[in-house]
């Protein structure tokens, strides 16, 4: 049983814990432990969803959600609004029950039906092909990247080493780790190896957060994980217009998902993106499907910003 396991399983009751490390000695690479009331625990594994025969009832689910939150629900509310709990070592806790609201705005919660542990999987080296595309070493600095990826595909991951790569190449990086999945901030101490020049705003949202750290840390690559909202967008757009380089990740199965979305379009154009980054699974977590960059006279030939990200010829693919 490795460490990442032992830990997670230090949470599990004792009654479910012996059958659950024996169900997973032999498994592989696992990404996720399921626990649902009154349904067996299951295990995303090697790319494969599998059950195991162990039910957890509801008072397993609760005894696990308690331990989660180190018996003290009250002092995790912030995290438990957001859906989820980091732990010791960075694995996240997704949560499912009844979400309690007050005009609209989540306050809590409750009757938790459904817990998730994600597993944390920091691998050196993994962004090691990205950084050759994206380092622009003449001018020392890196070029705004965005990745685009499926769920469980390594873009966190793949941004997560990134950041090290880049900290550790000498340059201010700044972070906005709302959900802290990247650098796995437990009591105050970071998880994961983020490199020697990393500033971390850990649990804040995505644009206040941005915009908290181009005011007061003055980053030369500003960092964030899964770009959603229209406040988002805003900062980023933001950020790039200022001459700061972003690396961001963002949902879609093929780059013109984002692309052609109305919504992600001010983050393409002259002081947009150069440089996008498309993951799948299809050799593994983390496959490179394709790198694109603009050139600035394919910039020059955009006209109309809300018909342009298309494979129309304005692409330059770099591999």
């Amino acid at each position: 049983m490795n460490d990442k396991m032992s830990q997670i399983l230090n949470y599990i009751p004792l009654n479910l814990r012996e059958n659950i490390a024996k169900a997973i000695e032999n498994l592989q690479n696992i990404e996720e432990i399921r626990f649902r009331a009154g349904k067996l625990v299951s295990i995303f594994s090697n790319g494969k969803l599998l059950h195991i025969d162990i039910t957890a009832d509801l008072t397993d689910v609760k005894s696990i959600f308690n331990a989660v939150c180190e018996h003290s629900v009250y002092a995790y509310l912030e995290e438990i609004k957001q859906g989820f709990i980091t732990i010791k070592g960075g694995h996240r806790v997704g949560i499912c029950g009844r979400v309690v609201t007050h005009n609209g705005v989540i306050e809590n919660v409750k009757d938790i039906s459904g817990l998730n542990f994600r597993v944390a999987s920091e691998i050196i080296g993994c962004a090691d092909e990205m950084i050759k595309h994206i380092a622009d070493t003449e001018n020392h600095r890196i070029k705004s990247t965005l990745i685009i990826s499926p769920p469980l595909c390594g873009k966190t991951t793949m941004l997560r080493d990134a950041v090290r790569q880049c900290s550790n190449l000498g340059f201010n990086v700044s972070v906005v780790d709302c959900r802290g999945e990247i650098a796995a901030v437990y009591n105050g101490i970071q998880q994961n190896d983020l490199g020697e020049n990393t500033d971390v705003l850990d649990g804040c949202p995505k644009a206040a957060g941005m915009m908290m750290l181009l005011r007061s840390m003055s980053p030369q690559i500003l960092v964030t994980d899964e770009i959603i909202t229209d406040d988002d967008v805003f900062a980023v757009s933001q950020a790039l217009a200022g001459g700061v380089s972003v690396i961001a990740t963002v949902h879609g199965d093929k780059i013109e998902d984002v692309s052609e979305n109305p919504r992600f379009l001010p983050l393409f154009g002259k002081c947009g993106f150069k440089n996008i980054v498309l993951l799948s699974r299809r050799n593994g977590a983390g496959t490179i499907e394709e790198v694109r960059n603009f050139t600035n006279e394919q910039l020059r030939n955009v006209r109309n910003i809300g018909s342009a990200v298309s494979p129309n010829g304005r692409w330059k693919g770099v591999v």
